[in-house]
Protein backbone atom coordinates (compact mmCIF):
# COMPACT_ATOMS: atom_id res chain seq x y z
CA UNK A 1 0.00 0.00 0.00
CA UNK A 2 1.39 3.37 -1.02
CA UNK A 3 1.83 5.97 1.71
CA UNK A 4 -0.79 8.77 1.29
CA UNK A 5 1.89 11.48 1.19
CA UNK A 6 3.72 9.69 -1.62
CA UNK A 7 0.45 9.41 -3.56
CA UNK A 8 -0.18 13.17 -3.15
CA UNK A 9 3.36 14.01 -4.31
CA UNK A 10 2.97 11.75 -7.33
CA UNK A 11 -0.31 13.41 -8.20
CA UNK A 12 1.19 16.89 -7.96
CA UNK A 13 4.20 15.89 -10.11
CA UNK A 14 1.94 14.35 -12.75
CA UNK A 15 -0.27 17.44 -12.93
CA UNK A 16 2.62 19.76 -13.75
CA UNK A 17 2.36 20.54 -17.45
CA UNK A 18 5.28 19.05 -19.36
CA UNK A 19 7.38 21.42 -21.46
CA UNK A 20 6.06 21.49 -25.00
CA UNK A 21 8.72 20.59 -27.57
CA UNK A 22 9.16 22.30 -30.90
CA UNK A 23 7.84 20.31 -33.85
CA UNK A 24 11.35 20.44 -35.31
CA UNK A 25 12.63 18.36 -32.36
CA UNK A 26 11.24 15.25 -34.01
CA UNK A 27 8.80 12.42 -33.48
CA UNK A 28 10.43 11.04 -30.33
CA UNK A 29 10.10 14.37 -28.49
CA UNK A 30 6.48 14.76 -29.63
CA UNK A 31 5.76 11.18 -28.54
CA UNK A 32 7.21 11.77 -25.06
CA UNK A 33 5.17 14.95 -24.79
CA UNK A 34 2.01 13.08 -25.82
CA UNK A 35 2.69 10.38 -23.22
CA UNK A 36 3.17 12.99 -20.51
CA UNK A 37 -0.09 14.71 -21.49
CA UNK A 38 -1.92 11.35 -21.49
CA UNK A 39 -0.50 10.53 -18.03
CA UNK A 40 -1.69 13.91 -16.75
CA UNK A 41 -5.17 13.26 -18.13
CA UNK A 42 -5.31 9.89 -16.36
CA UNK A 43 -4.32 11.46 -13.03
CA UNK A 44 -6.91 14.21 -13.52
CA UNK A 45 -9.50 11.46 -14.04
CA UNK A 46 -8.62 9.72 -10.78
CA UNK A 47 -6.10 7.10 -11.92
CA UNK A 48 -3.02 6.28 -9.88
CA UNK A 49 0.10 6.15 -12.06
CA UNK A 50 2.23 3.14 -11.26
CA UNK A 51 4.78 3.15 -14.12
CA UNK A 52 5.68 5.11 -17.23
CA UNK A 53 7.76 3.69 -20.07
CA UNK A 54 8.42 0.52 -18.10
CA UNK A 55 9.65 -2.77 -19.49
CA UNK A 56 8.16 -6.10 -18.47
CA UNK A 57 9.18 -9.34 -20.14
CA UNK A 58 11.25 -7.39 -22.66
CA UNK A 59 8.31 -5.27 -23.83
CA UNK A 60 7.68 -1.61 -23.09
CA UNK A 61 4.40 -0.30 -21.73
CA UNK A 62 3.80 3.44 -22.07
CA UNK A 63 1.67 3.76 -18.91
CA UNK A 64 0.59 1.38 -16.16
CA UNK A 65 -2.11 2.87 -13.96
CA UNK A 66 -4.72 1.76 -11.46
CA UNK A 67 -8.28 2.84 -10.94
CA UNK A 68 -10.73 1.03 -8.70
CA UNK A 69 -10.22 -2.70 -9.31
CA UNK A 70 -8.57 -2.28 -12.75
CA UNK A 71 -4.90 -2.40 -13.60
CA UNK A 72 -4.65 -0.43 -16.84
CA UNK A 73 -1.93 -1.06 -19.43
CA UNK A 74 -2.08 1.93 -21.74
CA UNK A 75 -0.55 2.50 -25.17
CA UNK A 76 -0.32 6.16 -26.21
CA UNK A 77 -0.38 7.26 -29.84
CA UNK A 78 0.46 10.89 -30.54
CA UNK A 79 -0.30 12.36 -33.94
CA UNK A 80 -0.21 15.71 -35.65
CA UNK A 81 -3.11 15.21 -38.03
CA UNK A 82 -5.46 17.34 -39.98
CA UNK A 83 -8.96 16.01 -40.65
CA UNK A 84 -7.83 15.07 -44.17
CA UNK A 85 -4.87 13.12 -42.76
CA UNK A 86 -7.18 11.20 -40.44
CA UNK A 87 -9.40 10.19 -43.36
CA UNK A 88 -6.34 9.02 -45.31
CA UNK A 89 -4.27 7.37 -42.56
CA UNK A 90 -6.94 6.42 -40.03
CA UNK A 91 -7.13 7.10 -36.32
CA UNK A 92 -4.00 6.85 -34.17
CA UNK A 93 -5.46 3.86 -32.27
CA UNK A 94 -5.55 1.92 -35.54
CA UNK A 95 -1.73 1.97 -35.46
CA UNK A 96 -1.82 -0.43 -32.48
CA UNK A 97 -1.44 -3.55 -34.59
CA UNK A 98 -1.72 -7.18 -33.54
CA UNK A 99 2.03 -7.41 -32.85
CA UNK A 100 1.87 -4.47 -30.42
CA UNK A 101 -1.23 -5.93 -28.78
CA UNK A 102 0.57 -9.25 -28.31
CA UNK A 103 3.56 -7.43 -26.76
CA UNK A 104 1.28 -5.52 -24.38
CA UNK A 105 -0.46 -8.74 -23.34
CA UNK A 106 2.92 -10.41 -22.72
CA UNK A 107 4.14 -7.44 -20.68
CA UNK A 108 0.91 -7.48 -18.66
CA UNK A 109 1.28 -11.22 -17.93
CA UNK A 110 4.86 -10.68 -16.75
CA UNK A 111 3.84 -7.73 -14.59
CA UNK A 112 0.92 -9.61 -13.03
CA UNK A 113 3.10 -12.69 -12.45
CA UNK A 114 5.84 -10.71 -10.68
CA UNK A 115 3.54 -8.46 -8.66
CA UNK A 116 0.08 -10.02 -8.30
CA UNK A 117 -2.34 -7.48 -6.93
CA UNK A 118 -5.73 -9.11 -7.46
CA UNK A 119 -6.68 -6.47 -10.00
CA UNK A 120 -8.36 -7.06 -13.36
CA UNK A 121 -6.09 -6.13 -16.28
CA UNK A 122 -7.43 -3.77 -18.93
CA UNK A 123 -5.84 -2.57 -22.15
CA UNK A 124 -6.49 1.04 -23.11
CA UNK A 125 -5.29 3.24 -25.95
CA UNK A 126 -4.99 7.00 -25.64
CA UNK A 127 -4.92 9.14 -28.76
CA UNK A 128 -3.21 12.51 -28.37
CA UNK A 129 -3.91 14.96 -31.18
CA UNK A 130 -1.47 17.86 -31.64
CA UNK A 131 -2.12 21.07 -33.54
CA UNK A 132 -0.49 20.67 -36.98
CA UNK A 133 -0.14 24.45 -37.37
CA UNK A 134 1.61 25.21 -34.08
CA UNK A 135 5.41 25.52 -34.04
CA UNK A 136 5.50 24.33 -30.42
CA UNK A 137 3.45 21.22 -29.63
CA UNK A 138 -0.07 22.06 -28.50
CA UNK A 139 -2.69 19.45 -27.61
CA UNK A 140 -5.98 19.77 -29.46
CA UNK A 141 -7.65 16.79 -27.84
CA UNK A 142 -7.01 13.54 -26.02
CA UNK A 143 -9.24 10.53 -26.64
CA UNK A 144 -9.17 7.71 -24.07
CA UNK A 145 -10.34 4.39 -25.49
CA UNK A 146 -10.98 2.16 -22.50
CA UNK A 147 -10.83 -1.61 -22.95
CA UNK A 148 -9.60 -1.06 -26.52
CA UNK A 149 -8.67 -4.73 -26.97
CA UNK A 150 -8.41 -7.97 -25.03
Amino acid sequence: MMHPFKRICQRLRALRPPPAPLRSEGKAALGRYGEACAANRLVQNGYLLLHRNARFGGHEVDIVAQKDNCLVFCEVKTRTLTEDDERIYGRPAEAVNERQRRHLRTAAKCYLHSAPQGLAPRFDVMEVYLDPKAERAAVLKIVHLQDAFR
